[in-house]
């Protein structure tokens, strides 16, 4: 139904671990400023003056190894694969930039109101703009391209 967000990260040198790759809880890091960023751009709920959101499930497979010293650049590719009355199930593909698989994150993203400690409903307009970023089809356990590390 809709494209997908794509959030772009530079690599840093403090990326790697002592084997000369990406350590593996930078994928997480990646994964989590990508919905950050992505989530700041839902419409805000009626009278409030933006939407807020916590982390309810977080699944990880980490694919491939990425060689920092051969990669500059990733990207994140966010796409919502479910929508609750108060949820979106979130599937975020970390890639190198040829589009080669190389993490993969679910996450589970609750509509919170922090004042109430309690889920808040999607509004019609959240709701239709979750959509837009919804797959046609289905993608989690899609095949990945085979490649170097």
């Amino acid at each position: 139904m809709g494209e997908p967000f794509v959030y772009e990260v530079q690599l840093r040198w403090s990326d790697e671990d002592r084997m000369g790759h990406l350590n593996n809880t930078r994928y997480l890091t990646f994964a989590e400023d990508a919905r950050t960023r992505w989530f700041a751009m839902v419409p805000a709920y009626d009278g409030m003056t933006h939407a807020s959101s916590i982390v309810a499930r977080m699944e990880v497979d980490y694919i491939r190894q990425v060689r920092t010293a051969d990669n500059d650049w990733l990207k994140v590719v966010n796409t919502v694969i479910g929508i609750g009355r108060s949820s979106v199930r979130l599937q975020q593909e970390i890639q190198r930039m040829s589009g080669e698989v190389v993490n993969r994150v679910i996450a589970t993203q609750v509509n919170f109101d922090y004042d109430h400690n309690s889920s808040l409903p999607w509004s019609d307009t959240q709701r239709n703009w979750l959509q837009q970023f919804a797959a046609t089809a289905p993608v989690v356990g899609r095949s990945v391209n085979a490649g170097k590390a």
